[in-house]
């Protein structure tokens, strides 16, 4: 199986709807705060926006004064700041302005009276294998890059500040999920099990090492039911999402569609998205007939 991103999104989500637990999240990233308390803590992810297909992994703020935005990532991109400046946008906007229609506006932005912000920080959590960089800029990003105003340095995490902290445990699931597996896919490609038995021992198993191995035990306990549930159904379309890629792949590949093979596993993000075929085709350089086969395919 050759991308848990979504499986390790969704435990990353769900343990951190938990006040608690990203109280113990604050404590790790900003150790020096040591008054702070549950009840300090406001948790305004985005859950999606329909209109945008925005959707971030966590954000929130600290006594007001503070709006934390905390992202996983199972693979190095050093586009993330670009990214959260999206969800930065998206989040002040809501916080600042209320809904769309202005509803819940806390203050008047077009007024002379001075806003005050909460102050940004942000943080990338990787779970694959180490890079060098420890800051992420967006500064980077520009084609003439330059001490610009619009910086937004973004903290790189590979690690917590120590083995037993939530951040380190978390890591810690994400490697015991890929070891279990690939472990059980193993199994599935010698024919020694089918498929769906594979994935659920599989789902069992990872929850029960994360306890054994006092990994994110309390969560792993409470939950342990919802858990295996979830990750049996995410283990399942994860599988069968990298089946139909890999069709998919084969066959462009069969038919020449040298474009289409090379951009086949982005092709089927955006599909499942519900992005248009032209959108696709233009985005990917192929004509929108390989995009329409490709969809078609995905159906069978």
């Amino acid at each position: 199986m050759s991308n848990l991103r979504n499986i390790k999104d969704t435990v990353f989500t769900t343990l951190f709807k938990d006040k608690e637990k990203v109280l113990e999240l604050y404590r790790v990233l900003c150790p020096e705060d040591t008054t702070v308390t549950v009840d300090d803590i406001e948790i305004v992810t985005i859950e999606r926006v329909l209109s945008t297909g925005l959707k971030n992994d966590l954000c929130f703020t600290v006594r007001k004064k503070k709006i934390i935005f905390v992202e996983a990532q199972s693979s190095y991109n050093p586009n993330m700041p670009f990214r959260l400046l999206f969800y930065y946008s998206e989040v002040m906007k809501f916080l600042i302005l209320g809904d769309e229609h202005g509803s819940g506006a806390k203050v008047n932005i077009y007024g002379e009276q001075r806003v005050k912000l909460p102050s940004p920080e942000f943080y990338v959590i990787y779970t694959g294998k180490r890079q060098s960089e420890e800051i992420l800029s967006l500064n980077d990003l520009f084609v003439m890059p330059t001490s610009s105003k619009l910086n937004l340095e973004t903290k790189v995490l590979w690690t917590g500040n120590d083995e037993g902290d939530i951040i380190s445990q978390y890591i810690c699931f994400c490697n015991i999920a890929n070891d279990t597996i690939a472990e059980h896919t193993k199994d599935i490609e010698s024919k020694a099990t089918n498929y769906k038995d594979a994935l659920k021992k599989a789902a069992e198993e990872t929850v029960e090492t994360c306890i054994q191995k006092d990994v994110l035990k309390e969560f792993m306990i409470k939950r342990k039911d919802e858990l295996i549930s979830m990750l049996d159904i995410l283990f399942s379309e994860e599988y069968e999402r990298n089946m139909r890629e890999k069709y998919l792949v084969d066959t462009a590949e069969a038919r020449g569609e040298t474009r289409a093979f090379e951009a086949v596993p982005n092709i089927l993000d955006e599909v499942l998205d519900g992005l248009s075929d032209d959108y696709i085709s233009s985005k990917y350089n192929i004509d929108v007939k390989s995009v329409q086969q490709i969809r078609a395919r995905m159906n069978r």
